[in-house]
């Protein structure tokens, strides 16, 4: 902490360290999801990869959208935490 701020805060090392030791996501489920799509890909036997990359894409964009729902909801409770 440093004399001259006006709050108190967390230190960089100390900030670093919980980056490093946070939980991470667990993407398991992603990669079971991309392995059954290719799965069924190759049961068509057609070589299309078409389907496979809408697939990925629609994927993505679910993940993208539940982290912007995540990202929310933390702005929301520093909000809320900061009123108090």
């Amino acid at each position: 902490m440093n004399c001259s701020e006006a709050r108190l805060s967390i230190c960089d090392a100390c900030e670093r360290l919980r980056n490093e030791a946070g939980p991470r996501a667990n993407k398991t489920v992603f990669k079971a999801m991309l392995k059954e799509i290719r799965r069924r890909e190759d049961m068509y036997n057609d070589g299309s990869q078409v389907a496979y990359v809408i697939r990925v894409c629609l994927l993505l964009l679910f993940g993208i959208i539940i982290i912007i729902i995540i990202i929310i909801i933390i702005i929301i409770i520093i909000i809320i935490t900061q009123l108090v």
